[in-house]
């Protein structure tokens, strides 16, 4: 009996580690739309590729200003609400975006998307800290990123794709784009309501507070003595580099650069562009798995 039970834990844990997941792959989707849907946009709110950079970068601006306020929620609230919170966020964001009517609705949608995204890794990192054991962390955390490129790998690619099929399929080309962000928008609500239901707060579904209230001062001294350490500022400036390959580059400008620079179809263009995601697929488990082998204690 017990053995079962054992058995339906793990079988739960691997769920919510799926879900939690396809979310942080679904916002990807999102988050390279406007890399895919380049020229309709451009065309739609008549703006060039600076303004168009401009906002793309909206998605950013929110999702990193937002990091440490909802690490401190999840602390103070627990993973489950904050990413109910944040699913829906997402999505009315997408959902606002697909109606927009002008580049100022356009770009609050944007800045909804990516605060409502902001929630996706670090709170499915810390849903998870809840169902695994810490042994197993680093990988799982590799797989869960494994997920999101493989999302954005699938946005470059597909999307494309999307609207050459809905362009050949439709009379009027104008609207496609919104019709594709309209879609995009049904799956994620689906993936909310599933997340909704599956995700609990461990196997009891009771989560304890790591802090019972907010002490500015504790958390700015706490926050000093982070900023303080060599080894953050390193590793802060390692990760900032390799995420400016897909922030700036794969999600954002890849696929039109290529697609002028080599001369080559949109189509082959897109494959191309998603070999970078593709790629940070497969090293992000390999590398979790790399560290757990050499046990951490080798870096710094």
């Amino acid at each position: 009996m017990q053995k079962n039970h054992h058995h339906k834990f793990h079988l739960y844990a691997l769920w919510v580690w799926l879900f939690t997941s396809l979310f942080y792959g679904f916002q990807f989707f999102l988050r390279s739309s406007p890399n895919a849907l380049a020229p309709q946009l451009m065309e739609e709110f008549r703006i060039d590729a600076q303004t168009l950079g401009i906002f793309s970068s909206v998605y950013y601006w929110t999702y990193a200003s937002l990091q440490i306020p909802i690490g401190m929620f999840l602390d103070l609230f627990g993973p489950k609400k904050v990413l109910r919170v944040g699913m829906l966020t997402c999505i009315t964001g997408a959902f606002l975006f697909g109606f927009s009517q002008n580049f100022s609705m356009a770009i609050i949608a944007r800045s909804l998307i990516g605060a409502g995204a902001a929630v996706s890794f670090v709170g499915s990192i810390r849903m998870n800290t809840l169902w695994f054991k810490p042994t197993y962390l680093a990988f799982i955390v590799g797989l869960l990123s494994a997920i999101g490129k493989i999302g954005g790998a699938c946005a470059n690619f597909g999307l494309p794709l999307m609207v050459q099929w809905m362009n050949s399929s439709s009379h009027n080309e104008t609207y496609v784009w919104k019709k594709i962000i309209l879609f995009l928008s049904c799956i994620g609500l689906i993936l909310a309501a599933l997340v909704w239901g599956i995700g609990k707060n461990g196997p009891k579904d009771v989560f304890v507070p790591a802090i019972s209230q907010w002490n500015w001062k504790k958390i700015r001294a706490e926050f000093l003595c982070v900023a303080k350490r060599r080894s953050i500022w390193i590793l802060g400036a390692y990760g900032y580099a390799l995420y400016l390959t897909l922030s700036v580059f794969s999600d954002t400008f890849s696929i039109g650069f290529i697609e002028r620079w080599l001369g080559i179809p949109v189509k082959q263009a897109s494959k191309l562009s998603a070999l970078v995601a593709v790629g940070s697929s497969c090293g992000a488990p390999l590398l979790s798995f790399y560290l757990i082998f050499l046990k951490n204690e080798y870096f710094f």
